[in-house]
């Protein structure tokens, strides 16, 4: 909920509150946040075996390069890798 203010009736600094700037009210500020909390930031897919991969192109864009990331253990981590390997007896 987003609520409006004059600059006479606003006390708080609470980000859901908007003061009113003259007789004009502008709604941009809001739409924009509300348009940025509604795009996901990463999507997922529950499942994802026998299914395409992902397209390469598409209309106005393709991918110019996809590497895949070669994951880097942390050296000081390192030991705990072995810890896991050893059978409990």
């Amino acid at each position: 909920t987003e609520t409006f203010f004059t600059t006479s009736e606003w006390k708080s600094e609470d980000e859901n509150f908007h003061i009113l700037e003259g007789d004009v009210l502008d709604l941009t500020p809001v739409i924009e946040e509300i348009i940025l909390a509604e795009i996901p930031l990463q999507v997922f897919a529950e499942d994802t075996e026998g299914k395409e991969t992902a397209p390469t192109s598409g209309t106005d864009w393709e991918v110019r390069e996809h590497v895949e990331k070669e994951q880097k253990i942390d050296p000081r981590l390192a030991g705990l890798a072995k810890f896991f390997d050893k059978k409990d007896n």
